[in-house]
């Protein structure tokens, strides 16, 4: 079962992805799964993903990766405002337009992921405090 909830405002917006760089809407959200061979204490867990849609209003993901499974967030320095997200399964390559949205994205996924941040990476302070957990 899923319940789409957004994760902390300002961790959300159109980017292009991938080598067509096909437009989606990402969000940080928090997945509801169901287990039916565990015991009851474990049946609804929350799980905090990098979703991506089609729209902004599409209701299911076109894909999304868990963020327990990102094992790196780099800037690609050749590259203006692009950077990839390295997962156990498969890399994904982003690209923003603004710094704004670059800076959110690098420090707000390393954040979450408690990764360290590089100095000249800095969470947009119009944006409020840097998320580091999943708030409601």
């Amino acid at each position: 079962l899923r319940k789409r909830k957004t994760a902390k405002k300002g961790v959300e917006s159109f980017l292009p992805k991938g080598s067509g760089w096909n437009q989606r809407w990402f969000t940080v959200e928090v997945i509801k799964t169901h287990n039916e061979d565990e015991n009851e204490d474990l049946d609804n867990k929350s799980n905090l993903v990098l979703c991506y849609y089609n729209t902004r209003t599409s209701l299911e993901p076109k894909g999304w990766v868990s963020l327990e499974d990102v094992i790196a967030i780099m800037p690609i320095i050749s590259s203006k405002f692009e950077f990839l997200v390295c997962t156990t399964r498969r890399d994904y390559f982003l690209r923003t337009k603004y710094a704004i949205q670059y800076n959110m994205w690098i420090a707000g996924l390393k954040s979450l992921c408690n990764m360290p941040l590089e100095e000249r990476i800095e969470w947009p302070k119009c944006l409020g405090p840097i998320p580091t957990t999943y708030s409601s």
